[in-house]
Parts: C-alpha cells; sequence; structure tokens
C-alpha cells in the first residue's frame, strides 16, 4: 500500500514539472512617446523622431503568457498599459504654443499570437559555462486596444 502512494507521488511530481515546461510568462516595462502635430520643437514640422519632445516620455508596462502547444509551436497572450502625452505649451513654436492644444491618453493592449520556432541554440557561444540561449521564429496574430483619453 505503501508503494502505491509513492508511485502516485512520483507521477504527479513529473505531471507538475511538465506544466512547468509547457507555461512561459514575464513583465515587461519601457516608454512609449508621441510623435505627431501636437507638441513638437521649435519648427513648424520635422520628419520623423527631430520633432518627438523627450519631455513627454510615459511609461509602459505589460505581462505576457504563452503556452507551448508542440515544443516548436506556442500560443502567447500579452496586455500592454501604456500612457503617451503631448502639449502644445511646451514647444517653443509660437504657431504652436498659440494654438495651445494637449491630450493625454491611456491605452490598453491586448494581442494573441501564434509563435513557430523554426531554429534554437541552447548554449549559444558554445561555452558550456553558461546557458544563453538563442531562438528564432516567426509570429502572426491579432490585436485590439482600449484607449482612454484625458483632453
Amino acid at each position: 500500500m505503501k508503494n502505491i502512494f509513492i508511485l502516485i507521488f512520483v507521477l504527479c511530481l513529473t505531471t507538475v514539472s511538465k506544466a512547468q515546461w509547457l507555461w512561459d510568462y514575464g513583465v515587461s516595462v519601457g516608454v512609449s512617446n508621441y510623435l505627431g502635430d501636437i507638441g513638437g520643437k521649435e519648427k513648424t514640422r520635422r520628419d520623423f523622431v527631430a520633432d518627438m519632445k523627450m519631455a513627454k516620455t510615459r511609461w509602459n508596462v505589460g505581462g505576457f503568457a504563452r503556452y507551448r502547444v508542440h515544443p516548436k509551436v506556442s500560443v502567447k497572450l500579452a496586455l500592454d498599459y501604456l500612457r503617451i502625452e503631448g502639449d502644445d505649451k511646451l514647444s517653443t513654436n509660437p504657431g504652436r504654443n498659440g494654438r495651445n492644444l494637449n491630450f493625454r491618453n491611456d491605452m490598453f493592449d491586448l494581442a494573441v499570437t501564434g509563435q513557430v520556432f523554426f531554429y534554437e541554440d541552447n548554449d549559444l557561444g558554445n561555452t558550456y559555462r553558461y546557458r544563453n540561449g538563442f531562438r528564432a521564429y516567426f509570429f502572426a496574430g491579432v490585436g485590439g486596444f482600449i484607449l482612454t483619453q484625458k483632453l
């Protein structure tokens, strides 16, 4: 009878460790910024990031969970929260400053993606001391966001 309990216990441990291999999860922290016609620098319009106002850089946080369906195929669910802002009062351009527009938007982004891993190297650099892995993959999915704004 004691051996049956030990066998059931070992089988349960095996199942738990397999489940840990199937699931991946993590968090992300970063920054976000707005590039558009509100705010900006001294000229009327400049190309790409030359017109971005770094004073309005805000935070971005998120998390994800990934489930391995097969050793080379995964499904990932990600949720991100970010804020963007723009304000004409920070611009030295008289036209933008006189317009005096500003905004603040909070965004929630939810995405579901499928990933197919086509290359994996578990010991990058062949050092055999550190387990620095590398995985290359293709992905495709759908996502959407909800925008809340404060004018």
